[in-house]
């Protein structure tokens, strides 16, 4: 169940059973089973969003419309979103309603994308990482979707600097 509930569009779940077989032999004696039945009972179910924003400016917009672009559904969470973000994020995503960060629960995703002003020490997120949920920043996101060279310069002060001198 839990493998067909959270598989992306672009997973590939392998289902091996004995296939053609409607039934199960247990120490108590013969029960109907069949993964046949199974799948196409929960293919039957709406997909629910697997996916998490948290913080709803900037990274978070960006996080949208690559999660939008990639036909995946999502939810979005801010503990105070901006008028001009939730506007742009009604752009992207005319259904996605903003929740209370503060209050979530986020231990039924499979991904978090957390924007840089989300502190990680928010119990909710603890509470989602302790469950298994994946947690992913913008750069980490990044690096994984190119194959080209980069470097990354951060830091509070001198990223201009150090940049122009690359």
């Amino acid at each position: 169940h839990e493998a067909i509930g959270t598989a992306a569009a672009d997973e590939l779940v392998v289902i091996a059973g004995k296939g053609h077989e409607d039934y199960q032999v247990l120490a108590t004696g013969r029960v109907h089973f069949s993964d046949y039945e199974v799948v196409v009972s929960l293919l039957d179910e709406p997909a629910l969003p697997t996916s998490a924003i948290l913080g709803i400016g900037d990274t978070g917009c960006s996080y949208a419309r690559f999660l939008a672009g990639q036909g995946s559904a999502f939810e979005a969470f801010d503990s105070s979103p901006n008028p001009a973000a939730s506007a742009a994020l009604h752009e992207i995503s005319p259904d996605t309603r903003i929740e209370d960060l503060d209050s979530a629960d986020l231990t039924g995703f499979r991904d978090l994308y957390v924007s840089p002003g989300v502190p990680l020490s928010l119990n909710s997120i603890i509470e989602a990482r302790h469950a298994g949920v994946r947690l992913h920043g913008d750069i980490g996101m990044f690096a994984k979707l190119t194959d080209a060279p980069f470097v990354v310069i951060t830091g509070t002060n001198g990223k201009s600097t150090v940049a122009e001198m690359l």
